[in-house]
């Protein structure tokens, strides 16, 4: 009996553990320095394998135009964003862009104008492993970039395996560490 209550405690204890856990990236850095306070950003997700070294038209092209907003990763996407909202941060792509459309570079950027973005926050779907005798390994990279500049001004790379609610708000946590929010 005395065994059981101490595995019913072991269990209690790493369920509220993890309930409490926050997505640490593994590594992340501060390129530049905004230029203005930031106190609203867009969000966008994708999938992308590659690096984005800067969001130029060229890879606009390559790599986003027509995946920010595809339907196979709407799910997601919307279920992140509403996580962001929630914690009170961003600005919801969907005011902006419809699902299932290609965008190009030069009307991404007047449509992010007019609705006065002045920054991104692109997350990526870095990789995905799967694994049939553990469990499927999915990383992220997330990119901050400012309008006007084509190098992101923050890269994080490696928050893993977690739901889009502790995704956001271990974005919103490391952004806020690294004294940009």
């Amino acid at each position: 009996m005395k065994r059981i209550s101490q595995l019913l405690l072991f269990l209690i204890v790493s369920l509220l553990f993890v309930s409490c856990f926050t997505p640490r990236a593994s590594y992340s850095k501060k390129v530049s320095e905004p230029s203005k306070p930031i106190s609203n950003f867009l969000i966008l997700y994708s999938v992308l394998h590659d690096d984005l070294l800067d969001l130029g038209e060229q890879n606009y092209n390559t790599y986003l135009n027509g995946k920010f907003n595809n339907l196979e990763d709407k799910g997601f996407r919307d279920n992140l964003v509403n996580k962001f909202l929630e914690l009170g941060r961003g600005t919801d792509y969907r005011e902006i862009f419809e699902d299932f459309r290609a965008y190009d570079f030069s009307e991404f950027n007047i449509r992010l104008q007019n609705k006065g973005v002045e920054f991104i926050l692109l997350v990526t779907q870095k990789s995905y492993v799967h694994n049939e005798e553990l469990s499927d390994v999915i990383k992220y990279q997330v990119y901050f970039f400012e309008l006007g500049k084509e190098e992101p001004i923050w890269v994080s790379y490696g928050f893993t395996n977690v739901f889009a609610g502790k995704l956001a708000k271990g974005i919103l946590v490391k952004l806020k560490e690294d004294k940009l929010l």
